[in-house]
């Protein structure tokens, strides 16, 4: 009697049944509260552990080949330009384009990595702009449609603008101490890829292979970039923007981006189109006002919160943004007045060229280097000005140039360039590197891009304005003393008449006819004027530079000493 009462009544079995539910409820919502942090933890835990995975000296051989595609390319097309219009069938004018708009791209992007990078961090967007280049770079050798070439064209200098600012932020926070320094003599292959190898290998693929590789190999190097960034370069925890926090606004900067870039296609087609008398450069010029004007209105009513603009306005900066503009003056004497001066006193073609300048890679490479490594125990300044006076000296020498000088007469000169150049770049990247820790900007990855950014903006549009210049400075003077030589053939009648006889004499012995040997020596007297007026203007661009680098050897002086040097930051580190 007494079992089946108490196992009938509801009054007791209600309660015990309820209590049990509501535990086994507990413990089921306590489980699931749990499992998201068990999954976690691995997660995490893998995540370190691919971070401990990175391997650092493949992230500087990722700076390396991302410096040398970016470089490459655009040489490539500047020195390729008369082979890619013959293979394409391009006319001048639109040839004249190819490198514009591939640079335009990387300068459209240099304001705008500071808003992507701080959103996404320079691993994520390095990742994506590699293979975009490699893609870009290989329709570019299969494409022949003009308008799609130049859209390529800009979505490649899109990428590869990305990777001078990117990278050096990478150096400045992400790689280890003891590595710092090498780091740094990465950006000395700058100089190598620059000035030295891509003439050569341009003049060698179109001697033994095809105008098409001058976009293929890029494109390949691009892809081993992106293998080595994935397995070289870690992802900065510290690096993303809190953007529901922050709200940081895209406008200012695309404003800014866009300005620069109109100013600087004013700057590269404005002799082409004869500057004032061309509607184009007007238009230019009024949108990049106008566009600049618009980004600060911009940022004075609100205020981004990823730009803080005096770390710009800080001395050291503006001294380090003029040497650096004075350095991409020095490097024209390889990169421009040499190849000018052989191609048409000498007649060579850009594979003789290059021949000249690519056996000059092997020590300028070394000599950056050893002042990388210089300069853990010497300030960077002091190697900077030992650069400008290497290549000062060099300028000076070539000073001495003639008419009858060739590939062996710019040897010794070209050493002098090539080696002081290394030491120069890396010592003035090893500055701007000091810049960052000394004023704080090593702290937050924001200010360490808008550093980075803002020399990458003067490297391209001070580059362009130098290269300006030194284009207005060579036919400014070639018409000089082309039109002095002619007046001396003038004044001089008697001893012009001699010459042309003696000539004249002298070819017609090899002449079939009379009127053949007078066109031979007409053409023949045309080229001696134009060999020496070539080695003219020559001389007067190298005495320009030598007094340009003596110029910035005295900015270099006034430049404030660090408290913090290398010495300092990697004895911290042990």
């Amino acid at each position: 009697m007494s079992t089946s009462r108490s196992g009938n009544n509801p009054a007791e079995d209600v309660p015990e049944a309820t209590a049990s539910r509501q535990a086994a409820e507990d413990r089921h919502a306590q489980s699931e509260r749990s499992q998201p942090q068990q999954d976690t933890e691995p997660k995490q835990g893998d995540e370190q552990s691919q971070e401990q995975k990175r391997v650092p000296w493949l992230g500087i051989a990722a700076v390396m080949l991302g410096l040398s595609t970016s470089v490459l390319l655009g040489q490539f097309i500047s020195i390729g330009l008369a082979d890619i219009e013959g293979a394409q069938h391009l006319s001048k004018d639109q040839g004249a384009w190819l490198a514009a708009v591939y640079n335009a791209g990387q300068m459209f992007i240099g304001p705008m990595t500071v808003y992507i990078g701080g959103l996404l961090g320079p691993r994520k967007v390095l990742l994506v702009a590699a293979p975009t280049v490699a893609i870009s770079a290989l329709l570019l050798g299969l494409t022949t449609s003009y308008p799609i070439m130049l859209t390529l064209l800009a979505i490649a200098g899109l990428g590869c603008g990305s990777f001078y600012p990117l990278t050096l932020t990478f150096v400045a926070r992400s790689l280890p101490r003891p590595l710092f320094l090498f780091g740094i003599a990465a950006y000395g292959f700058d100089v190598v890829s620059s000035l030295h190898v891509a003439a050569l290998l341009e003049g060698w693929y179109m001697q033994y292979l095809s105008w098409h590789w001058i976009y293929w190999q890029p494109a390949l190097m691009a892809l081993g970039m992106w293998a080595l960034v994935q397995a070289g370069i870690p992802s900065d925890p510290t690096s993303s923007v809190d953007t529901a926090k922050l709200r940081p606004s895209w406008q200012s900067f695309v404003y800014a981006s866009l300005g620069l870039v109109c100013l600087f296609l004013l700057l590269s087609q404005g002799v082409r189109l004869n500057w004032g008398t061309s509607g184009g450069v007007a238009a230019l010029a009024a949108a990049g006002a106008f566009l600049l004007l618009a980004s600060l209105i911009s940022h004075l009513l609100q205020p981004n919160p990823l730009v803080d603009l005096r770390f710009i306005f800080r001395r050291n900066i503006l001294l380090l943004s003029i040497c650096l503009c004075v350095l991409r003056f020095s490097l024209l004497s390889s990169a421009q007045l040499v190849p000018t001066f052989l191609s048409t006193a000498q007649h060579f073609i850009p594979l003789q060229t290059g021949s000249v300048l690519a056996w000059v890679a092997l020590p300028s490479l070394l000599c950056g280097v050893l002042a990388a490594v210089f300069m853990k125990y010497v300030d960077p300044r002091l190697l900077l000005a030992f650069g400008f006076l290497l290549t000062g000296s060099a300028c000076l020498w070539d000073n001495e140039l003639t008419s009858l000088w060739s590939r062996q007469n710019f040897f010794p000169t070209e050493l002098l360039i090539g080696v002081g150049a290394a030491i120069s770049v890396v010592s003035l990247v090893g500055c701007i590197v000091l810049e960052i820790v000394n004023s704080g900007a090593v702290k937050q990855p924001i200010d360490t891009l808008t550093f980075v950014a803002w020399f990458h903006t003067v490297r391209l549009f001070g580059g362009e304005i130098v290269s300006t210049l030194m284009g207005y400075l060579l036919f400014a003077r070639f018409r000089f003393h082309f039109s002095r030589l002619a007046d001396l053939v003038n004044t001089s009648r008697a001893a012009t008449a001699t010459q042309l006889l003696g000539m004249t004499r002298t070819i017609a012995m090899q002449s079939p006819s009379a009127g053949s040997s007078l066109a031979l020596t007409g053409a023949l007297l045309a080229n001696r004027a134009e060999r020496q007026t070539v080695t003219l203007t020559i001389e007067d661009a190298y005495i320009l530079e030598a007094l340009v680098i003596a110029i910035a050897l005295v900015l270099v002086a006034l430049i404030g000493r660090e408290p913090l040097q290398f010495k300092d930051l990697l004895k911290d580190e042990q």
